[in-house]
């Protein structure tokens, strides 16, 4: 029983010790912006009659050190747990932050920043494209279709022969 009660302690003290959001902003030329001012703006979501409302639980203020480096720690979980929504605002640009909590790495180019997300992908965060064909392989599907029906029917004459 004492250690049931101490794993759920240690699970309340890791859900209670709060989360860091670390960013590093940079210019066009890729050097670090000292002196910038950022906000982090965190939501919750809650359902108001039929429609669903964002709230700001959380909203923080850091100016970029000599590193073009500012932390958010974010001490408490949202209300009601679950992933954390938010925007990071630099001067008139926002970019969208979506994470399941712990620490989180954002590097921002204050030329990519547009529309809520990043043009282009830094060189370090290249990932496998995926890309996605509309229009072809209806072939495939349609004989993938007719063997799966051949086969139901095959099941449903084996059933009706057994009865």
């Amino acid at each position: 029983m004492n250690v049931l009660l101490m794993v759920i302690w240690a699970l309340g003290l890791l859900q209670t010790s709060g989360t860091q959001l670390r960013v590093e902003l940079y210019s066009a030329e890729g050097e670090a912006l000292s002196g910038q001012r950022i906000e982090l703006e965190l939501y919750v979501f809650e359902s108001v009659g039929s429609e669903t409302r964002a709230r700001v639980w959380y909203h923080e203020r850091c100016t970029t050190d000599e590193a073009g480096r500012c932390t958010f720690a974010v001490q408490n979980p949202p209300p009601g747990g679950g992933m954390l929504y938010g925007t990071l605002l630099v001067g008139e640009q926002r970019r969208d932050v979506l994470w399941p909590g712990g620490d989180l790495y954002v590097p921002l180019r204050l030329d990519k920043i547009q529309d809520g997300r990043e043009a282009e992908a830094f060189p370090f965060d290249r990932r496998t494209v995926v890309r996605v064909v509309r229009g072809e392989g209806w072939g495939i599907v349609v004989l993938g279709a007719l063997l799966l029906m051949a086969g139901v029917y095959g099941l449903y004459r084996k059933a009706k022969k057994s009865v």
